[in-house]
């Protein structure tokens, strides 16, 4: 009898603690899972950033946020239906990046190590000068580290059979 009481309290305890494991993985998953790289950006001095797509509204609106950091040459490339000024912000950022807008492949506007809100700050918007359909955003420093200044071409290689959205 004493076998069955303690296999049925060990059983009691276990269930409550599987089930609060179950509930709370997915929201560290983020936190645990690099980038899933997608495509490539090369830019002219032979740097190849392997960048993940976000082209939905839904991917957009999550960018970065609850990573703990970029690896070196990592990085997000937002993908639009068409050019745009598409305002960009730091919600639930955890460390600075910069912030690259491109036309057609060219470099339109940045910003430079954008740093992550402080607790309880308001969340900064960053709003470009001029139309972009895509934006990347990378390691804060990466910019300047690679001379990526207004008009610089990047090479963009995406998947085989991608097809930016059109909504």
């Amino acid at each position: 009898m004493n076998k069955i009481i303690r296999n049925f309290s060990v059983t009691a305890i276990a269930i409550p603690i599987l089930l609060a494991l179950m509930y709370a993985l997915p929201h560290f998953v983020p936190l645990l899972s690099p980038l899933r790289h997608e495509a490539t950006v090369t830019v002219p001095d032979g740097t190849k950033y392997m960048v993940e797509i976000a082209d939905d509204e839904a991917e957009r609106a999550r960018g970065l946020s609850n990573l703990s950091a970029l690896k070196e040459h990592e990085g997000k490339l937002f993908v639009f239906p068409s050019p745009g000024r598409y305002t960009f912000w730091m919600k639930g950022m955890r460390f600075p990046i910069d912030i690259l807008w491109l036309n057609k492949g060219v470099i339109v506007d940045r910003v430079e190590n954008a740093p992550a809100p402080k607790p309880g700050a308001s969340v900064k918007g960053y709003l470009p000068e001029a139309d972009a359909d895509l934006v990347l955003e990378i390691a804060a420093g990466e910019v300047k580290q690679h001379g990526l200044t207004l008009g610089t071409p990047v090479d963009i290689h995406f998947p085989a059979g991608y097809s930016a959205p059109t909504n």
